[in-house]
């Protein structure tokens, strides 16, 4: 991976992705390759895989795969030299991961809840609950890191705040919920005239 890095930390500092031939540049070789293992040996695909924004001045990436583990490697270094830690973050696939500062991070799985994580001791800090189904995806205000959004397959956006001590058997309940975000029209009119008002992102 260490090429590829290389190429990128000189793309942010020119600022220009299509100029200076860095497309016809890029390039993957067999070093590059990462490969996931489940708790059996047997392989799981990641589903989110991002650059952290301050760690390892850029180079640091975190992957989050089907069997719930969420792993952090050095992209400067070759893929079978490349991990520096790995844990377990949810009994079931994590869908989607957000940073939250430069040393947190907030992952969403189809066990339905959401975690947010010291990356350094890959402990829980903190547990959210109130999805009905798998967290799709998870968001954070980047001018304010303590508001987390997140969207489940039940249809419903869910925002959090981490200074909010409010809890439920020891979970942070959402301060504000958009309910099925994306009805369609003919389920406005049902909804409608069954006396029940629905609101539409």
């Amino acid at each position: 991976m260490a090429g590829l890095v290389s190429d990128r930390r000189a793309l942010f500092q020119r600022g220009d992705i299509l100029g200076h031939g860095f497309l016809q540049r890029f390039k993957c070789t067999s070093e590059d390759s990462v490969f996931f293992y489940g708790r059996e040996g047997e392989l799981v695909p990641p589903f989110a895989c991002k650059f952290s924004p301050s760690g390892l001045h850029g180079n640091l990436l975190v992957t989050a795969d089907e069997d719930g583990s969420i792993k952090l490697l050095n992209s400067q270094k070759p893929a079978q030299h490349s991990l520096i830690k790995e844990w377990k973050g949810h009994k079931n696939a994590i869908f989607d991961f957000a940073f939250s500062g430069s040393t947190h991070l907030v992952t969403g799985s189809g066990d339905s809840k959401l975690v947010q994580w010291d990356v350094n001791g890959c402990t829980a800090l903190r547990r959210f609950k109130g999805h009905t189904g798998s967290v799709k995806s998870v968001d954070i205000d980047e001018s304010n890191p303590c508001v987390v959004v997140s969207g489940g397959r039940g249809g419903n956006i869910l925002i959090w705040d981490t200074r909010c001590s409010s809890s439920k058997d020891g979970f942070t309940v959402p301060i504000s919920k958009v309910p099925n975000a994306h009805l369609d029209n003919s389920e406005i009119k049902l909804s409608n005239s069954s006396s029940r008002r629905k609101s539409i992102v």
